[in-house]
């Protein structure tokens, strides 16, 4: 078993992210979110490149204007969560993702140290982290949660 200062964030990030475009509509990132369950997703400029992220705390003043109620969104199962959802991207109406959109994004790289990574987490209280290669184009998401699971595993392993 390698010590934990010999992870990397490839080896415990969510490979392969969803990603949406600066100029896409807001109702392409509710069927994102929706669809896959994310919390937050890369946005990318027409290169590819990321420029910002989106997450469903970004939604909150659109969710106001709209008067829908963000816990709902998360929490409703079946034919009520599409009833939340469809509400939301009618009301969204023109508006585009880089009107709401977290700008600047910090990533990181994939060959990066776990601990460094987990260090500018809490530091700068991130949630997520998108992963970019050398151009900057999103090769994963690294979230809190992937921190929690890698824990689980590696003690896992520890314990045998």
């Amino acid at each position: 078993m390698k010590p934990i200062g010999e992870f990397y964030v490839a080896d415990i990030m969510t490979s392969g992210p969803f990603v949406i475009g600066e100029s896409d509509p807001i109702r392409d990132a509710l069927e994102v979110f929706e669809d896959t369950r994310v919390s937050a997703i890369p946005v990318v400029d027409q290169s590819g490149a990321v420029t910002g992220i989106l997450s469903l705390i970004d939604l909150v003043p659109v969710m106001r204007e709209t008067q829908a109620d963000l816990s709902a969104m998360w929490t409703a199962q079946g034919a009520e969560r599409q009833v939340v959802m469809n509400f939301l991207r009618e009301e969204s109406g023109t508006l585009k993702i880089s009107e709401i959109m977290t700008t600047p994004v910090d990533t990181i790289k994939a060959t990066d140290n776990i601990v460094v990574a987990a260090q500018r987490m809490s530091r700068q209280n991130y949630r997520h982290l998108p992963v970019g290669d050398h151009e900057n184009r999103p090769v994963g998401m690294l979230s809190s949660t992937d921190f929690v699971r890698a824990i689980a595993d590696i003690g896992a392993l520890m314990a045998g």
